[in-house]
């Protein structure tokens, strides 16, 4: 016989602020908005593939013929 169990619930997050508009009109930044955003052409160039080392590993990130990208180990 098989024992249904409820599946756990996951913790809420705290949602973020909207960050408030700062006296001259502009808008705070926020730790959400801090993040930074690279385009893939910066990263990649005129290449397909990228080697990326992170914490001793070497990471390949590779641009297919249809414009995706894959990153492999």
């Amino acid at each position: 016989m098989r024992t249904l169990t409820a599946p756990m619930s996951r913790p809420e997050r705290p949602i973020p602020e909207t960050p408030a508009p700062a006296a001259d009109g502009e808008a705070v930044r926020s730790e959400v908005m801090a993040i930074r955003r690279v385009s893939s052409a910066a990263l990649l160039g005129d290449t397909d593939r990228l080697i990326i080392e992170h914490q001793g590993r070497d990471y390949v990130l590779r641009r297919t013929a249809n414009g995706k990208l894959i990153l492999t180990a």
